[in-house]
């Protein structure tokens, strides 16, 4: 399984996780995770994005809800068949360390919730790291 978090998502907290998930002995799934702005480049725009996940069959992890209102991205998750995991803050917004509780309480689940699904899906991910599958 491999993940890339977009721009939108702290470097450290992809450096975290992967460092994490290495000692992960109860993992039956191989884990690659990267950054777009290392994988792709630097303010790679989201069709970018998609399409260099399409390419390397990654799921993207954002905080960046365009994905789902731009009608265009919309499409090209569909037609790439691309998985897309939506961090969605409080509404007091994201605060760096809710996010990365957000992941971590979440990220078991998170994966085993992708291994029953089918791409293209949209999964989000709230504050306590709770997963809940969205309408593409």
């Amino acid at each position: 399984m491999y993940f890339i978090f977009d721009a939108n998502m702290p470097l450290r907290l992809v450096k975290g996780l992967e460092l994490l998930d290495q000692e992960n002995i109860s993992g039956t799934v191989k884990i690659k995770i990267d950054h777009s702005d290392k994988v792709v480049k630097i303010a790679a725009t989201d069709a970018e994005i998609i399409k260099y996940a399409a390419k390397v069959d990654a799921i993207i992890i954002s905080e960046d809800d365009d994905f789902k209102r731009i009608k265009s991205n919309k499409e090209l998750l569909k037609s790439l068949g691309v998985g897309y995991v939506l961090y969605r803050p409080p509404k007091h917004g994201a605060r760096y360390w809710e996010k990365v509780q957000a992941f971590i309480f979440g990220w078991e689940n998170l994966k085993r919730k992708i291994t029953e699904l089918t791409k293209p899906f949209v999964l989000i991910v709230n504050k306590k790291g709770e997963i809940f599958e969205e309408p593409l």
